[in-house]
C-alpha cells in the first residue's frame, strides 16, 4: 500500500501541476478549449469562466478572477490546498501510516463537496 499511495500522490500532484501550469501559461483569454457545454447548447454551464478565473489566480489577480465565475475561489483554494497537502505528504514519507490515508479520504471527500456542490446543483438547476 505504501507505495501505491505515495504513486497515487505523485499523480495528483502531477495533475494538478499541469492544470496550475495551463491557467498560468494560457492567461486569460488565450484558452486554447472552449466550454463544450456552451458550444453544443448555446447556453452558459456553472463552470463557465472557471478556466480564466484560474488563469487570473495563478497570477494572483484575485478580484479579478472571481468576476469571471462566483464558485472558482473556493475549487481554486480546493486544488491548491490538495496539492500542497500531497506534496507534503510525499516528501515526509509519512504515507505509510493509515491514518494519513484515512485523513486524506475523509478530507478530500469534505473539501470536494463544500467545493463543487453549489456548482453542481446550479447545473442542475440551469439544465432542468
Amino acid at each position: 500500500m505504501p507505495n501505491v499511495y505515495r504513486n497515487i500522490n505523485l499523480g495528483v500532484i502531477v495533475l494538478i501541476g499541469i492544470v496550475f501550469c495551463y491557467s498560468y501559461f494560457f492567461y486569460p483569454n488565450n484558452h486554447p478549449l472552449d466550454c463544450v457545454i456552451k458550444k453544443q447548447t448555446g447556453k452558459n454551464c456553472s463552470s463557465c469562466g472557471i478556466s480564466r478565473a484560474f488563469s487570473n489566480f495563478t497570477h494572483l489577480h484575485f478580484d479579478e478572477g472571481k468576476q469571471y465565475n462566483k464558485h472558482a475561489f473556493v475549487i481554486f483554494i480546493y486544488f491548491l490546498v490538495q496539492f500542497v497537502f500531497r506534496v507534503i505528504l510525499v516528501l515526509t514519507k509519512k504515507t505509510h501510516l493509515k491514518i494519513y490515508f484515512y485523513i486524506d479520504i475523509i478530507f478530500t471527500i469534505i473539501g470536494f463537496l463544500i467545493s463543487f456542490t453549489p456548482m453542481l446543483v446550479e447545473q442542475f438547476i440551469l439544465f432542468n
